[in-house]
């Protein structure tokens, strides 16, 4: 007896660095929790020993703190702004018609027009006044004009025109020149063929046509002249008028071209990217951490402590679950339990879910790997066995399978008697108190145990040690 409670405290190591594996996940949890814990309790403590600081060191340093984290999400922000806006450049000078045109193979179309107003009949005062008020009237038309051409409606229909422009293309295909005082406008189209530039000016013109009758009831009774329309291969270059930031129209004049608005496209997008670059050095140059004088806090000694504990934490976890392990006494190994314990195993179903971390390492650990996946795989293979031993020492009474659950015994007992070739069999359970069980037990000297496979293996001992004290010859032992 006592040798039997000596070989009880084998530990099966294999098995317990499984469990390890199983329980993974719920230890590095309760690692960082107590981590976590450990580094708050440390740098309450460390702030309750350090005295504070004068209110106006502490308010001097709150303002220095709010202005170092105000730079630093600032620099974030707008650092994380010219990203999105620099994907934003590449991807629309990808899909930019205006990259697919060539400057030496370019088409353009290029229609001047005249705003001509009516003349004046019975007008009143001197002609100073009324040449004045011409060109008030004429400068309105001209403005209005030019805001039409600059409309999303404009370079809708313009790119509807083409059939494979979006609306978004024609801005950079248009060079728009106007002359206020005089009336005339310029609108130049540039293509990748003579038909596209075609279609470009055919809808232009049915647009300012269309606008025509619709500003002469807002503003003034006027008529549009078509004095020219070009068309030829090539790149131009054309005068346009210049924009400040406002988006005011100035004095001067400045040339455009297809190349011209490439080249500043370019140089757009590496003024950008020069900015990004300027953004990211100056990100490295902020401070990483913030001190606090008067709470004696670190972020840098935090994470040490915190690192701390998770490591104890990790260490604790593993102490209570190894207790737990070896209080619970489950059964070994198959292995341990025939050459340790002295039992025929059977067969054995799977024990543990796949579950926890190195699921694949866990089931080699455990044993898992080579037990049996569903339970009719596993009866078959027990029947198999003992059908083998039942032949090898040429036993043919009726055998008695013993075990602690009624179901798992049922089961069985049904599975034995019903396939093909079947066995004469019958199950008794709970031989300790069951008086059933017990009469059964007395009936029959050939017996096969059935347990659980995470059953305790205290109480398979003591039916094995009931079982050779009455004499009774143990076939093997079948594990679910």
């Amino acid at each position: 007896m006592e040798k039997e409670m000596q070989e009880e405290l084998v530990l099966d190591l294999p098995e317990l660095l499984a469990m390890y594996l199983r329980k993974g996940v719920l230890i590095l949890a309760c690692s960082c929790i107590f981590g976590i814990l450990f580094a708050s309790l440390r740098t309450l403590r460390r702030g309750e020993e350090n005295p504070a600081v004068s209110t106006e060191e502490e308010s001097a340093f709150d303002k220095e703190r709010a202005l170092e984290e105000g730079t630093a999400n600032y620099v974030k922000t707008q650092l994380e702004r010219e990203k999105d806006l620099a994907l934003w450049e590449v991807k629309r000078l990808e899909d930019s018609a205006l990259f697919q045109l060539k400057p030496d193979s370019v088409y353009e179309r290029q229609m001047d027009l005249y705003l001509k107003l009516p003349n004046p009949v019975d007008a009143q005062g001197n002609s100073e006044s009324i040449y004045m008020n011409r060109i008030a009237e004429r400068e309105g038309l001209v403005e209005a004009y030019k805001t039409l051409f600059r409309s999303t409606d404009f370079y809708n229909q313009i790119a509807s025109s083409t059939g494979n422009l979006k609306s978004s293309d024609i801005p950079d295909l248009l060079f728009l020149d106007a002359d206020d005082k005089t009336g005339n406008i310029s609108l130049s189209f540039a293509g990748a063929s003579a038909e596209e530039v075609e279609k470009m000016g055919n809808a232009a013109k049915a647009y300012w046509e269309n606008a025509a009758a619709k500003l002469g009831e807002e503003l003034e009774p006027h008529s549009i002249i078509l004095l020219s329309d070009t068309s030829a291969q090539g790149m131009r270059v054309h005068s346009v008028l210049t924009y400040q930031n406002s988006g005011e129209n100035v004095e001067g004049r400045g040339q455009d071209s297809i190349l011209g608005r490439q080249e500043d496209k370019k140089a757009s997008l590496n003024k950008r990217l020069e900015n990004i670059k300027n953004l990211k050095d100056q990100e490295k140059s902020l401070p990483k951490e913030t001190a606090s004088v008067n709470l004696g806090f670190s972020k840098r000694a935090f994470a040490k402590q915190a690192i701390l504990g998770v490591i104890l934490g990790g260490f604790l976890s593993v102490f209570v679950f190894t207790l737990q392990y070896l209080f619970e006494k489950k059964l070994p190994r198959e292995e341990d339990l025939e050459s340790i314990y002295g039992f025929t195993v059977l067969g054995s179903k799977r024990r543990f879910g796949r579950e926890g971390l190195c699921k694949s390492l866990s089931d080699k650990l455990s044993g898992d790997r080579e037990r049996e996946g569903d339970e009719e795989a596993l009866l078959s293979l027990a029947k198999s066995n003992l059908s083998l031993l039942l032949k090898e020492r040429n036993i043919a009474e009726e055998i008695l399978f013993v075990g602690e659950d009624k179901t798992l015994l049922e089961k069985t007992v049904k599975f034995m008697n019903d396939e093909s070739p079947y066995l004469s069999c019958s199950y008794a359970y709970d031989i300790f108190k069951n008086e059933e069980g017990i009469s059964k037990l007395g009936m029959y000297r050939t017996l096969v145990f059935v347990a659980a496979g995470r059953s305790d293996l205290r109480s398979l001992l003591n039916m094995k040690r009931k079982a050779e004290t009455l004499k009774k010859e143990v076939m093997g032992l079948l594990l679910f």
